[in-house]
């Protein structure tokens, strides 16, 4: 399970794109999306969550579904959901 390993990130599936072999998450940096890399590790298909390995801090704000359009270097304004 996800829940039972140490420090760990984990984060919506909806919340990762793909390229190829490529995966990556838009961070949020002063209203401003930021394209980062990131390493996925184990996957909870029943809960919809990913851990990941590397390339994100627990804490980071990040846009958790509708990326289709979204591009590194928009703004972005924050919705409560």
């Amino acid at each position: 399970m996800l829940g039972q390993r140490a420090a760990l990130v984990a984060v919506p599936v909806s919340s990762v794109r793909t390229e190829g072999e490529r995966a990556f998450v838009y961070a949020i940096e002063r209203d401003t999306l930021a394209e980062r890399p990131v390493q996925l590790g184990m996957r909870d298909e029943a809960g919809g969550m990913v851990e990941i390995v590397s390339g994100l801090n627990t804490g980071t704000e990040i846009v958790r579904n509708n990326l289709g359009t979204l591009r590194s270097g928009s703004q972005v304004k924050r919705v409560k959901a």
